[in-house]
């Protein structure tokens, strides 16, 4: 090789390493950043270990078990049930969990999937002796939760889903175009660069002005800090999860499961949820007990922005199934 082209090689690799070692130090100072504030606390006495993973969880109240399982979604965490979790936990033992990838739970490098968390909700109740569990899940995680039902028939005496994902969008299977980001947003130090770009604080505020909630105005500081962390904990290895949900690793088509869903399903739904109509054809389509109710004024959190209805109709909910009321 000659000397010219040695120092054009030479150069183009100076380059390249002096590129990501600055990425490599912005996702170092970024993390540092989410998490300076420690709003996420964890008590060590509250991990359940799953498979050699730490899976954070916290138990209030007395009563029959309700377990709240959040958004399968880099930046959720139990955080999500905070306006409700006191209120359910005056007449319940009330159960929530940071799912692993998310929150204070172990946050491995692995690809997430549908069967993985069922497994874990599965194994969970099954540890934890919750005999007759309600269960409360939202978004990504309802369908999941439904699969683990029907992995463990009985696991539940019903189950609330707050806004799930419409049934065709879940049936989307991998494509190329999905492989393809997956693979990308894996790496370590790109994937890193990419999901720390995506979930910066201020994208997170877009997010619940633009998209989570209908009022903007319920969109706080205290809110999005705790999201802002909660993405980040585990030296921002969330973006694991997050390639997995860009790969349509977490996508499962539900249909069987509903159709052979024989406890008791209530669905809430925020009103103005794009295309809320057709996606609550769908899942009535699926199963003709399913019980659907709209929550005014809301978009995807409706737990979030109207907490007192949420309650109030989980409550007649639970009440109407033979379990004691809120």
């Amino acid at each position: 090789m000659s000397s010219k082209n040695s120092s054009k090689l030479f150069r183009i690799l100076c380059r390249a390493g002096l590129t990501i070692g600055a990425i490599y130090a912005f996702n170092k100072i970024h993390y540092f950043y989410a998490v300076k504030n420690h709003l996420l606390t964890a008590r060590p006495e509250n991990f359940f270990v799953w498979r050699g993973l730490r899976v954070y969880y916290t138990e209030k109240g007395s009563g029959s078990p309700v377990l709240l399982i959040h958004a399968a979604h880099p930046a959720a965490s139990a955080y999500e049930w905070n306006e409700i979790e006191d209120r359910l936990a005056k007449n319940h033992k009330v159960y929530t969990l940071d799912l692993p990838g998310c929150g204070r739970s172990d946050k491995p490098v692995l690809q997430y999937t549908s069967a993985l968390y069922a497994a874990v909700i599965k194994d969970f109740v099954t540890t934890m002796s919750l005999t007759n569990a309600a269960a409360v899940a939202s978004n990504l995680s309802a369908p999941i939760t439904i699969l683990a039902n029907a992995c463990e028939p009985g696991l539940f005496s019903s189950i609330t889903l707050i806004s799930p994902p419409s049934v065709s969008a879940l049936s989307k299977l991998p494509s190329s175009w999905s492989r393809l980001k997956l693979k990308i947003m894996s790496l370590p130090v790109l994937g890193s660069f990419i999901y720390n770009l995506t979930y910066t604080r201020q994208q997170i505020d877009l997010q619940f002005s633009e998209r989570y909630f209908y009022n903007p105005f319920h969109d706080t500081e205290e809110l999005v800090n705790h999201y802002f962390e909660s993405a980040h904990l585990s030296y921002g290895n969330g973006y694991a999860l997050s390639a997995s949900i860009a790969g349509n690793l977490l996508n499962i088509d539900i249909r069987y499961a509903a159709r052979n869903t024989d406890i008791p399903v209530l669905i809430l739904e925020g009103e103005a949820i794009p295309k809320r109509n057709y996606i609550i054809d769908e899942w009535e389509a699926l199963n003709s007990r399913f019980e659907v109710i709209t929550i005014e004024h809301t978009r995807e959190l409706p737990h979030l922005e109207e907490p007192e209805t949420v309650v109030r109709h989980i409550a007649n909910f639970l009440d109407q199934k033979g379990t004691a009321a809120v």
